[in-house]
């Protein structure tokens, strides 16, 4: 009788045994494919994103991107912007940059998952030129209240990671670099100049009519870029620069950025003065633009003269 109350014990102790690892194995495959089914959602949620904001020669109102960008990100980006322009961000941190190709971006973009769960890396060209690097963005993807991704900070941007202390008051404006000297699209043939001396500059903007003085505003050491201000009403503008609203010129919007290439060259680009009562960019063109094409990032090389 002893033997069989035993071999009962066996059985039964065999069978919950058996029950507890179906029961664990079938938490562990469910939790699997709740992680895979999330992994698979992020992925779609980013793809959506890039293809409604970089991928369309016309990207949908920015009112869309709150279905994809989460609430804090979105307020770092406020604090980080004045007016609707980017001060302190000055480049569309989704795309390390300013400008972009969007059937560059279309054709090149790759998404795939990164070690660490709603962790995923973002690569594509920007523009498909010759010897140009990939550009990689690396998301963090939380669901939000209602249960759908949404893109949560940006882990390899210094400024939406959300690990540092940097805001939009407490930025440091100076780093090692300098692009003291003159500057032009050839040092030989070249009637447009601009003039850098510390933080200040003097660029002419048109010949004979247009010439200002610069103030630096920002430094960008993710791509050694400086944004400049104009600093003040000229003093002398010409016969059509007399014509021209420069009260509402003089503002804290950038006028000129430069991207330092190597001690002797740079990267002009020049938006045009930033009128604080139409919002909107008066005179985009300058005489370097008309001595040499822009690129298609819509810059000017320009180099360092004696």
């Amino acid at each position: 009788m002893k033997q069989i109350y035993i071999q009962i014990f066996v059985i039964i102790t065999i069978f919950i045994g058996c029950n507890n690892n179906s029961q664990t194995t079938n938490i562990e495959k469910n939790k699997q494919a709740n992680i895979e089914n999330d992994t698979k959602a992020g992925l779609n949620m980013i793809k959506q994103f890039y293809g409604q904001f970089y991928t369309k020669v016309d990207p949908d109102s920015e009112n869309l991107k709150k279905k994809y960008v989460s609430e804090r990100v979105l307020k770092r980006l406020d604090s980080l912007t004045s007016d609707g322009e980017n001060l302190i961000l000055d480049y569309d941190p989704f795309i390390k940059g300013q400008d972009y190709d969007a059937n560059t971006i279309k054709k090149t973009l790759e998404i795939s998952p990164l070690k660490n769960k709603n962790e995923y890396r973002v690569s594509f060209f920007l523009f498909g030129e010759k010897d140009e690097k990939r550009t990689y963005i690396d998301i963090l993807s939380k669901k939000d209240k209602s249960g759908n991704f949404k893109i949560y900070s940006i882990l390899n941007d210094e400024y939406l990671n959300f690990r540092s202390t940097h805001s939009a008051n407490n930025i440091s404006t100076k780093e090692n670099y300098s692009i003291t000297g003159d500057w032009k699209t050839d040092c030989t043939g070249s009637v447009a100049s601009l003039n850098i001396n510390g933080n200040t500059g003097f660029l002419e903007v048109i010949s004979n009519q247009i010439y200002v003085e610069l103030q630096e505003i920002k430094r960008y050491d993710f791509e050694k870029g400086i944004a400049y201000k104009l600093k003040n009403i000229p003093e002398d503008s010409g016969n059509f620069g007399a014509t021209l609203p420069w009260k509402d010129y003089v503002n804290d919007k950038p006028i000129v950025y430069i991207k330092v290439v190597d001690d002797n060259t740079i990267k002009f680009y020049w938006y045009g003065f930033y009128n604080n009562k139409s919002k909107m960019r008066d005179i985009t063109d300058c005489n370097f633009m008309q001595e040499v094409k822009k690129s298609k990032d819509n810059s000017v090389i320009l180099k360092k003269c004696e």
